[in-house]
Formats: C-alpha cells, sequence, structure tokens
C-alpha cells in the first residue's frame, strides 16, 4: 500500500545510546546506584527515527537536518545507510555536534539519561540548504519532526508549506507560532496545554485547547495524544476519539515519532482520516509494548491494515 510513496523528513537528527547493565550496592562515594555495563546499543533518534519508522513500510523517505563532524554523526549515518534512508540531503557542520541521548538502563529500569547536545538554530544559510535539497525531488508528503534543538525555524516551516504537499508536525510547545499553515499538528495533552495555555481536566478542555491551536496556527486538524486513553483528532470539520490499544506499556520512547510517521503515511496514501488516525493508534500501541527506540515491522503493520 505505501510503497509507491515517497516522503520528506525535516527535523532534528538524534542518535539514541543505551548503556544497560545491573545495579547491586549503592556507590560508597555518594547516595547513587553503581551501574556494572553490560550492553550497548545504539538507534536512530529524533527525525531518523521517523524516517525509519517509514522506511520499514516499504515507502521511499528522504531525510533532511544537520549531522556534526563528530563520531555521533558518523555513526548515525552509517545506520542510516545500513537501514537505506537517503541522507543525502543532510547538512554537516563543522561547529555542531551531534545530539546523542544516552540512556542508563538497569533492571529493565531508566535510571539516568544524558544529552549531548547545541540548542540554537540554524544558521539563514543551512535553512536556505535544506529547502533548496527538498525542492529538488517530489514528495508526496512532509514531515517535521521538532525537537528544538535549531533545525526548524520559521522560515523552515514557511518554506515547506510552499511546497503544496501535506505537511504534518511533531510540534515543540514553544514553537506554536512557527506551524502556520500546516496540515496537521500532533502535541501530546502536555504539549497542547502549554501550546494553547489552557489546563486540561477533561474533554471539554481539551477541546478548547485544540480549537485554540487549529485558530492560532491555521493548522486543518490537531491530533492530541492522551496516552493511555488514546488519541482525538480535532478539525474544523469533525472531530472523533480513538481509544488506546496498548496491552503492556514498557517504554513510551519514540510513540510520537512513530504516531507521526503513520499518520503521514495513511494521508499521503489517501486513506479515511478515521483509518488515518487508527493506523496511528495501533502502530503507538505496538512500539510501546517494546523496549528503546523501536519501529512497527512491515508484518506488524500488515496485521494493524487488517484490523482497522
Amino acid at each position: 500500500m505505501f510503497s509507491r510513496l515517497n516522503i520528506a523528513v525535516v527535523g532534528d537528527i538524534m542518535l539514541d545510546r543505551y548503556i544497560e547493565g545491573k545495579v547491586e550496592r549503592v556507590s560508597p562515594e555518594a547516595p547513587v546506584p553503581v551501574v556494572a555495563i553490560g550492553a550497548e546499543s545504539m538507534f536512530p533518534g529524533g527525525a531518523a527515527n521517523v524516517a525509519h519508522n517509514i522506511r520499514v513500510t516499504g515507502s521511499r523517505v528522504n531525510l533532511f537536518g544537520v549531522f556534526g563532524e563528530d563520531e555521533g554523526g558518523k555513526n548515525l549515518r552509517k545506520m542510516l545507510k545500513e537501514r537505506n534512508i537517503d541522507c543525502s540531503g543532510c547538512v554537516v557542520l563543522k561547529d555542531r555536534i551531534t545530539t546523542v541521548k544516552t540512556r542508563i538502563v538497569a533492571q529493565g529500569q531508566q535510571i539516568v539519561r544524558l544529552d549531548r547536545e547545541v540548542v540554537k538554530p540554524v544558521e539563514p544559510g543551512v535553512e536556505r540548504k535544506l529547502l533548496q535539497s527538498v525542492s529538488k525531488k517530489a514528495f508526496d508528503a512532509i514531515v517535521v519532526s521538532d525537537y528544538g534543538k535549531g533545525v526548524v525555524t520559521e522560515g523552515l516551516v514557511r518554506g515547506l508549506c510552499s511546497f503544496k504537499k501535506p505537511v504534518v508536525v511533531d510540534p515543540k510547545v514553544n514553537h506554536t507560532s512557527l506551524y502556520r499553515d500546516v496540515t496537521v499538528i500532533t502535541p501530546n495533552l502536555k504539549e497542547a496545554e502549554l501550546m494553547s495555555g489552557i489546563t486540561i481536566k477533561d474533554y471539554r478542555d481539551e477541546e478548547r485547547a485544540a480549537e485554540r491551536i487549529l485558530k492560532e496556527t491555521n493548522a486543518k486538524c490537531v491530533l492530541i495524544t492522551e496516552g493511555y486513553r488514546g488519541m482525538t483528532l480535532y478539525s474544523e470539520r469533525e472531530s472523533f476519539h480513538v481509544d488506546a490499544r496498548a496491552k503492556e506499556v514498557y517504554d513510551v520512547t519514540g510513540a510520537g515519532d512513530t504516531v507521526v510517521a503513520m499518520f503521514v503515511l495513511g494521508l499521503a496514501a489517501g486513506l479515511p482520516l478515521k483509518r488515518v488516525v487508527n493506523l496511528a493508534n495501533e502502530a503507538a500501541a505496538v512500539v510501546v509494548g517494546k523496549r528503546g527506540t523501536q519501529v512497527v515491522s512491515r508484518e506488524e503493520l500488515n496485521e494493524i491494515l487488517k484490523r482497522i
């Protein structure tokens, strides 16, 4: 169903690193656990994880963002090549480090996360290079994966919207004003609260928050993900809710990436909107049942498509 599609993913590229071990004692130097390191693993994160989610469905995907000229960037580019993700439109910067999130996990529980990053807007010249790279190819839809590291700017979003393709945004709360005229924004409940300035205690509050986001951004739809409750789509034409499907939640890391990836695929494939939301909902239920930064396999996706 999705193999004919070509999707652009634009945003903050990261490397997710996991260090797993055991805790059997407390340090004599400070009241902290001593982790005996065992396995280490790395996965594409942020916008790269969105691209990976899209690629495993059989769709073509091009990734646009920035890497640092460092070991993290080298490792990440290698992973993307192994996964057949085209990142030739990315920009490598000597004065910027690749964002690396290192999670220390013991007995299945995350103890601490270490972030190595630079958080500042990219230069206008980098913004222009990214837009020029996107403009050289024909895409069915565009994902903006905004983790607030500096790739997603007002000019970038405006330029992406000018290509007249569906633009689906996984948002950062302090960037609401950047998302003018996009197609869909996919905040979680907390993000919807902060983006709208409305405390959400019930569905009526959530509806008011969605209405405010729609008004302020002129987006066509807002999809609010609600954790264990599911997700609700709001637009001027219709609103509807789907219940969560996850039976067990092991790790929510990357769930938002999966939601936005599946939503853009369904939208680009021309599926009815309710089926698109159900696809995103079912896929999220699969990934939260796995440990670490994970994706929905082709077989799991085929089972989902049979159910929805």
